[in-house]
């Protein structure tokens, strides 16, 4: 029997086969459950309820086979009795018209009179019938049903229903990872997007000085903060059993990075005159550094308590205020500045981080608990000390080029590098996200020993973080264009060894995940701090005799270094902890590796041969799009363990 709830058509369409159509005698029988609201409301989801009648015992074994598979609801029939399961549909009084219409103009004059809304010629041939004989009803009812008035934003609004009905069913700490991850792209995306405007509001030097301060800012706060809110408080707050004790358990961290970064500041004050030349900054910017961090400290505290929480809400308004008042009043500051445009923008950002950091901090204050503890303290400088010289080593690694081509060489210069630069880390984005879905699902991996899935899964995105660079690279005088004027132009030639560099990067981030599941981190330790002391080296080296570009050649250079320690850290703790399992196909990362510094070299020749360099991202992107399908699967793989791992914690 065909069932149709089709307004105006309704009973029109019923032929003199399916009018004299009742429930035949079947096992059982399936509708839509009419009456539902009524007869048993709390089962109602808005997404479809279907009614089961069961008539034979055979019909009664073929319900309780999938009742494990899906929700299951037993009724008296008369609640759910409809009329047309006591007789069959009616046919309606003009049904001889409907039928004369169809055969004498088609579908079309059937659009025309009942469906109100034009129908495309093109589209005509979709719902054309050849002969009386071959009219499908349930074919004219579907299309008659789609282009009646309002029925196509019912299913837009039945579409948004069910996805807002699946988004609910996420588990509460994917569902906040999935922001957490939206708002730490869309930080790096407005810094991206708002540095063509700061690039030509300020001039070289200018912006020279303030990514020199961003540089410094980086290397200070390890040494301020020990980032005491990303081990220690996490661990304190997560160990706590009672509210009090984990609403306690900020303050005295927070106090304690409070202590350490005027203490360091009044240090640098008194130094500043010996180590001015050094620095590179003026005093002002300087202080401004010290202010910043000062007051940015209590939000990082803030979001790490959010994030435990899972209050995603608060932070995600928070955190996306914060970003782009950062960008307006900085856009702002530096178009109002008659001179030192760089002092400006520093400004703009610490008033943005004293307005939320100092609120934050007052908020701190109230809960329970003291502001110094002892014991507390030494516990956090006990564990967070060892973990300085890393994080400072990844810093200097990042940060140490800039600021030895403004000492070596010029501002004028720096800027120009910190252009191409920012252009360069751009497939950090993408690294990551990738890093940041892969772990837990790599972790589980580990703990299951399925090393093959590794290996599988770590190819495909070795092949799509290979794509991104080449890309990147190819593109580079465009993106230059975009992100900065003529005058910055040079900055291209440094964007291809940057690339590459994100690249290894992304090596090393994969080979560090086994020492990082099984704590090797004093190895990790000296191998960050070795390959920090060797870009400096090589810069102190390369800058003066070959030019500033050099540096992203010797940034290359360290970064492949820490993959190949992190390499080699890997490899002994396969053989102590794994079995000597191989859990990574070396020979195809190793052509990955080789094909990324291969293009580094030929598309950088290219840079002046645009013919060239379009043709061969042409077959670059044809070769992308053939494997488009093994990428998604890959993907939707990774983030489907994430959720998983993620409702198991």
């Amino acid at each position: 029997m065909i069932l149709s709830r089709g307004g105006a058509v309704y009973g029109c369409v019923l032929n003199d086969e399916l009018k004299a159509v009742h429930i035949r005698a079947t096992d059982k029988a399936t509708r839509d459950a009419w009456g539902i609201k009524k007869a048993l409301p709390e089962f109602n989801d808005n997404t479809g309820v279907s009614l089961v009648l069961v008539h034979t015992e055979k019909g009664r074994e073929l319900l309780d086979a999938i009742c494990n598979d899906c929700e299951v609801r037993k009724l008296p029939l008369e609640k759910m009795l409809q009329p047309n399961l006591l007789r069959p549909s009616s046919p309606k009084g003009n049904r001889e018209k409907f039928w004369a219409e169809y055969r004498s103009g088609g579908i079309a004059a059937l659009v025309q009179t009942y469906g109100k809304l034009p129908l495309k010629k093109t589209n005509k041939s979709i719902f054309e019938i050849q002969t009386e004989k071959a009219f499908a009803v349930g074919e004219i009812l579907s299309a008659l049903k789609m282009i009646q008035n309002g029925k196509q934003m019912k299913t837009i609004d039945k579409s948004f229903g069910r996805f807002f009905a699946g988004y609910k069913k996420i588990p509460t700490a994917a569902r906040a990872g999935i922001w957490f991850v939206i708002c730490t792209v869309l930080q790096k995306c407005i810094g991206f997007i708002t540095t063509p405007i700061f690039t030509r509001l300020m001039s070289a030097e200018e912006y020279g000085l303030y990514s020199t301060y961003l540089s410094w800012h980086g290397i200070l706060t390890a040494f301020c903060t020990l980032k005491i809110y990303g081990v220690v408080y996490v661990n304190n707050y997560t160990r706590a059993d009672t509210t009090e004790e984990k609403e306690a358990a900020a303050l005295p961290l927070l106090s304690l990075s409070t202590v350490l970064t005027l203490l360091i500041f009044l240090i640098f004050a008194v130094l500043y005159p010996f180590v001015k030349t050094f620095i590179g900054l003026p005093f002002e910017m300087v202080c401004l550094i010290f202010a910043q961090i000062l007051f940015e400290t209590p939000v990082f505290f803030w979001t790490m308590k959010q994030r435990f929480e899972y209050r995603y809400i608060a932070l995600v308004i928070v955190t996306l205020t914060i970003i782009l008042l950062n960008a307006g009043l900085g856009v702002l500051f530096v178009y109002l500045a008659d001179s030192s445009q760089s002092t400006a923008r520093a400004l703009s950002a610490v008033l943005v981080q004293l307005f939320f950091g100092g609120a934050i901090y007052v908020f701190f204050q109230k809960q329970a608990g003291a502001v110094f503890s002892s014991k507390g303290w030494k516990h956090a400088l006990s564990v967070q000390l060892p973990l300085v010289p890393h994080s400072l080593s990844l810093t200097v690694l990042s940060s140490s080029d800039r600021i030895m081509i403004l000492d070596l060489v010029g501002a004028a210069e720096a800027g120009i590098y910190s252009v191409g630069y920012s252009v360069g880390v751009v497939i950090n984005f993408l690294k990551n996200s990738i890093v940041d879905a892969l772990k837990p699902w790599m972790y589980q991996k580990i703990k299951e020993t399925d090393y093959n899935s590794i290996r599988k899964t770590v190819n495909i995105l070795m092949v799509l973080v290979t794509l991104a660079s080449v890309l990147l690279t190819a593109f580079a005088p465009e993106l230059v264009h975009i992100m900065a004027p003529a005058r910055y132009y040079d900055a291209v030639y440094a964007i291809p060894p940057v690339a590459a560099s994100s690249f290894f990067t992304f090596l090393y981030n994969i080979f560090s995940i086994a020492g990082m599941y099984y704590e090797k981190t004093k190895k990790i330790m000296a191998a960050s701090i070795s390959a920090a002391a060797l870009n400096i080296a090589l810069n102190a080296l390369t800058i003066p005799r070959f030019g500033y570009i050099s540096a992203a050649y010797t940034t290359l250079l360290s970064y492949m270094f820490l993959a190949l320690a992190h390499y080699l850290i890997m490899r002994s703790v396969c053989k102590s902890y794994m079995g000597g399992a191989v859990i990574y196909d070396m020979k195809f990362i190793l052509m990955m590796s080789l094909i990324v510094l291969a293009s580094v070299i030929v598309l950088t020749f290219t840079y002046k041969a645009p013919v060239i360099r379009y043709l061969l991202i042409l077959v670059l992107a044809v070769a992308a799009y053939s494997r488009r399908k093994t990428f998604i699967d890959v993907f939707d793989n990774i983030r489907a363990k994430k959720t998983k791992t993620e409702a198991v914690k």
